[in-house]
């Protein structure tokens, strides 16, 4: 539905009046007189029946029965009887409210309309529209006629219901069904601005789940799940409106303890990922509350003839409206918390409004406003105002997301100069490398500087932390790098001077770093900077090993030899590898990763992710072949 047609219908709606004036209603008698007596007697229905000491309904509304009664209630109304009329008769009853009951009403001692079954196998149903009767003609004699209505109430109507009443009418046929009609036109017009303000937060809700389908938040999931589930509890309503038939009672208690179970169901989720919520125990007792309350309104409706019946029915009203108080007072507390104490007090303040309009409702507050409950309005005010809150957070995520993505582009060119996709031709080498970072940027690196005479120089690192700025200090590690290369310094006087220049410029972090030297005859010379043994041929290579770069000025670092012949591989890599944790807590250790430091780099790369990597995983592996 366009947002401009749901507008219209709303403001259409709040310019009804309050009730539309039917022709019948202009030219009927005054109400008559309503008589009424609780039990259940057959002798009531008779017209010769002396009523006389029975009470007076006042104004037309007389006393539901109480809990603990049958649940029987027997009107009696005299109604006079035009004199001489040619035009059919019908008695047309309105009643005022929506209990559960099942009805039979009598004209002139002689049953003319039913409603449900009664006990002892119960069929109550919900009724609340306008009903035409016809009178057989035979019954329309005399001048006054007496009509009887008998009422069973079921136990949660006793319960919930003050006070009950019907409009009588007796008049011609026709207009009386022009009345029912307009009643009944009149009755769905009312409904327009509830139908409405329910058809905009579906509307709403809509959206917020194409926003949480792009954004992962899942307080945009259970909002917009929260706004569609309460829109369709005003659906049944509306639909026998439409229909104008009545309903079963276990059909109407059915859908109504659904729609409340849901509702109540996503507010307890929606309130557990606005204010991570982390106590099970309370999110496990608000689930609770709403299952006991749903369930004593469906036990509750149960009419089914059996001993234990009235217990269990007399116990489920009060347990389930104990349940329902509960789940308002914890809902309230919460948000009344995060109101004084949370960071998301707004969304806090909106949300406070549905426990409290729906505690004030059930203490007997009934204010309306164009023809909307206190808790209806309520749960609107809060409706729209949350999800106005959660559209501009969404729009502040997705704004800020936009911003990550440029910084994130930009460090991927970053990392691409820290691990360089093709490693340079070295003759009589054999390189090969592999990096599979944490996250979208790391701070390892790696680079092959090819040197005058066949000789190259390895570098490999690894920058304390991750992310972009572990990136961006690797890249000045490296700029330097290159220019100590081309100075074609020995490799523990490229980290001396390296570490130097760090730790005039460090702001808390370091570097390890391992440099080495590769002759064309194959003389390796390695320097050490705190990072990882190399392997070669499956052992490690001892190394006297420094502090990392950027710690302290003063650190010098030492030199280790080695010849490499023929064949032999040698193995460089991280403390990503070293490190993966498998679900258990066990790390993949050193004993693991000296067995398979003879495998391709990609393939020590992989084991070690697929065991469980928490950190960046770097490993390049050299063989030394000469022509």
């Amino acid at each position: 539905m366009p947002p401009r047609l749901c507008l219209l219908l709303v403001l259409f709606g709040l310019l009804i009046p309050a009730r539309a004036q039917s022709p019948a209603a202009a030219i009927a008698l005054p109400q008559p007189v309503i008589r009424y007596h609780f039990g259940d007697n057959p002798a009531w229905a008779a017209p010769t029946f002396n009523d006389s000491n029975w009470p007076v309904a006042t104004q037309s509304y007389w006393p539901v029965p109480p809990v603990s009664s049958s649940g029987f209630v027997w009107l009696r109304i005299k109604i006079p009887l035009p004199m001489a009329s040619n035009t059919p008769l019908a008695l047309s009853l309105s009643e005022g409210n929506s209990w559960l009951t099942s009805e039979q009403v009598y004209f002139q001692g002689k049953l003319i309309d039913r409603l449900g079954h009664f006990p002892p196998r119960p069929a109550p149903v919900f009724n609340s529209a306008s009903r035409v009767l016809p009178i057989p003609a035979q019954l329309a004699s005399g001048h006054v006629a007496t009509v009887a209505i008998r009422i069973w109430y079921t136990t949660i109507s006793r319960d919930i219901a003050g006070t009950d009443h019907f409009n009588i009418r007796l008049g011609a046929v026709p207009l009386l069904l022009l009345d029912q009609r307009v009643h009944r036109l009149d009755s769905i017009l009312r409904m327009v601005p509830l139908l409405s303000l329910s058809a905009l937060m579906a509307l709403i809700g809509i959206p917020l789940l194409i926003i949480w389908r792009s954004s992962g938040r899942q307080e945009l999931l259970w909002f917009s799940l929260l706004l569609i589930t309460f829109s369709f509890s005003v659906l049944p309503d509306f639909l026998y409106l439409v229909l104008s038939r009545p309903i079963p009672a276990w059909l109407y208690s059915m859908v109504q303890a659904l729609t409340n179970a849901a509702t109540m169901l996503v507010t307890v989720e929606f309130l557990r990922t606005a204010f991570q919520l982390r106590s099970r125990w309370l999110r496990g007792s608000l689930h609770l509350a709403w299952i006991i309350f749903n369930a004593a309104i469906l036990i509750s409706n149960l009419q089914v003839v059996s001993p234990w019946q009235g217990a269990v029915v007399a116990w489920s009203i009060p347990l389930g409206m104990a349940a329902l108080a509960c789940f308002n007072l914890a809902t309230f507390l919460i948000d009344f918390r995060y109101l004084i104490f949370g960071p998301n007090r707004a969304i806090a303040l909106g949300m406070a409004l549905i426990p409290l309009s729906s505690a004030t409702s059930r203490l007997g507050f009934t204010l309306k406003f164009f023809n909307i409950s206190l808790f209806y309005l309520g749960f609107f005010l809060a409706g729209f105002g949350v999800s106005a809150l959660l559209i501009k957070s969404a729009l502040a995520a997705w704004r800020h997301a936009n911003r990550l993505r440029g910084e994130i582009a930009a460090a991927r060119e970053v990392q691409q100069r820290l691990v360089p996709a093709n490693l340079p031709t070295v003759p009589g080498l054999i390189l090969n490398a592999t990096y599979l970072p944490a996250t979208e940027v790391g701070g390892d690196f790696y680079q092959i500087f090819p040197l005058p005479g066949g000789a190259s120089l390895l570098v490999i690192g690894d920058v304390s932390g991750k992310g972009l700025k572990a990136a961006m200090t690797g890249t000045i590690a490296l700029g330097a790098l290159r220019s100590l290369a081309q100075e074609i310094l020995s490799p523990a006087c490229i980290l001396t001077r390296l570490n130097t220049q760090l730790a005039q410029s460090s702001d808390g972090g370091f570097i390890t770093c391992l440099c080495a030297h590769i002759s064309p005859n194959g003389t390796l010379t390695v320097a050490n900077a705190g990072h990882l043994q190399p392997y070669r041929n499956r052992e490690e290579i001892p190394l006297e090993s420094g502090l990392p770069l950027g710690i302290t000025e003063a650190e010098e670092y030492s030199e280790t030899a080695v010849q490499l012949h023929p064949g032999d591989q040698l193995t460089f890599l991280s403390d990503g590898v070293i490190e993966a944790r498998n679900p258990q807590g066990e790390l993949y250790g050193f004993e693991r990763t000296r067995e398979i430091s003879t495998q391709t780099a990609q393939q020590i790369a992989e084991t070690a992710q697929s065991f469980g990597q928490e950190d960046d995983i770097t490993v390049l592996t050299l063989r030394y072949a000469p022509a």
